[in-house]
């Protein structure tokens, strides 16, 4: 896994508008991205176990610009 300035220098190097995190991001690595980059959008894909939302998907609905689902 990338660092959070890792993510956000290549966001920035690329001129990109948003960042789509994998692996399950939390809220705080939402945050962590959005606090190094402070540019554009930060996206997070939370893998789900058949059509069980988890417990922790409020607190990634709430820091995420979106989620993939």
């Amino acid at each position: 896994a990338q660092s959070p300035e890792a993510i956000a220098r290549t966001a920035r190097d690329a001129g990109l508008a948003a960042v789509q995190l994998h692996a399950d991001p939390s809220a705080d690595d939402v945050a962590a991205v959005r606090a190094a980059w402070g540019g554009g959008a930060v996206w997070a894909v939370l893998r789900l176990a058949d059509a069980d939302v988890p417990p922790h998907a409020a607190a990634l609905f709430a820091a995420a610009d979106a989620v993939v689902l």
